[in-house]
């Protein structure tokens, strides 16, 4: 069954919250993993479809700055690249104790390390 584009964007943004949920509330590893496939499947979709791009770039305005940073790390290296590197920055730049700017800290690192690697 052909779904809407818009389903797969609310699959990632909903399993990410709902995966980071059951983190928190240490309930067992096997719903933890069905949340991690259940947003995984989605990115791969929005990825595959025309619209993906556009969808994903939407998230990255997302409430959550586990949904924004994870949806700029997928919009690397694609035409929202420039868009996805503001986020990070912005992210990275939070107190250095918070646990969102370390990761967009580190995930713009390696965008660095790898524009280097290319040239």
């Amino acid at each position: 069954m052909k779904r809407d584009p818009e389903y797969y964007a609310h699959e990632f943004a909903d399993g990410l919250l709902e995966q980071q949920r059951a983190i928190w509330d240490s309930r067992d590893r096997a719903y933890i993993r069905n949340q991690e496939k259940r947003w995984s499947t989605a990115i791969d979709r929005l990825l595959e479809l025309d619209e993906g791009l556009g969808l994903l770039t939407k998230l990255l305005d997302h409430d959550s700055p586990k949904v924004s940073i994870t949806a700029a790390v997928y919009l690397l290296d694609t035409s929202a690249e420039m868009k996805a590197v503001e986020v990070l920055k912005r992210h990275a730049s939070r107190p250095e104790d918070d646990l969102y700017a370390y990761a967009a800290q580190e995930r713009l690192k390696d965008w660095k390390k790898q524009k280097a690697q290319k040239r």
